[in-house]
């Protein structure tokens, strides 16, 4: 008897944190197109921490990747709020990706 056991790993979708000592560490990953240049900028502001992630390469291409980014803050106190937006060349204005909220 044979068993065979095929994984398929799509990119996807996700945010989530973590706490390494002192450190808050948000994790970002994202489904894009391969030929992707993403740039990111953060804005912190009282407990709220607005994160833009913008694609500036305009190039269509059929495949999706995975692009992960990591934020590190210290002293960031007893809760944080956390979004995330995102645009592109086709699409110039940033919209809401997702949100993520400490504890």
């Amino acid at each position: 008897m044979t068993h065979q056991h095929e994984t398929t790993l799509l990119p996807k979708d996700s945010i989530f944190y973590e706490v390494q000592n002192d450190t808050l560490v948000l994790n970002v990953s994202m489904a894009e197109t391969c030929v992707a240049t993403l740039i990111d900028s953060v804005v912190v502001q009282n407990d709220s921490v607005s994160i833009y992630i913008r694609n500036t390469n305009g190039a269509v291409v059929y495949c999706l990747c995975e692009f992960d980014f990591k934020y590190h803050f210290t002293n960031y106190g007893d809760s944080v709020f956390f979004t995330v937006y995102a645009s592109s060349v086709s699409e110039p204005e940033y919209v809401l990706w997702n949100t993520l909220s400490y504890p």
